[in-house]
């Protein structure tokens, strides 16, 4: 149970990411195709600032997603970087940033 339960923020992070991701698709989406739509048909031009509040909104939890990143020691420049290093150098990096 408690192991299900520690994975709670990290599904919540992940869901806000997806959502962050698929909001700014829709918006570029809308605001391209459909701007250009009803320019073409001479309507009234769609408000699209709700697309705008949905990213802010997903995109507000930035300092949780790096919290949680760091505490589980996943942060990807230091996987993608740290590793091309050499030893004492990687033995350093991990002596510094250890808590």
């Amino acid at each position: 149970m408690l192991r299900h339960l520690s994975a709670v923020p990290k599904l919540t992070v992940t869901a806000l990411i997806i959502l962050a991701i698929v909001n700014l698709l829709v918006g570029v989406i809308l605001r391209y195709f459909v701007g250009a739509i009803t320019d073409w048909l001479d309507v009234d031009p769609v408000s699209f600032t709700w697309v705008e509040e949905v990213g802010e909104l997903s995109l507000r939890g930035d300092a949780d997603r790096a919290a949680i990143g760091i505490q589980s020691r996943s942060h990807f420049t230091l996987a993608v970087f740290v590793h091309r290093l050499p030893e004492t150098a990687q033995l350093w990096i991990t002596v510094s940033i250890t808590p």
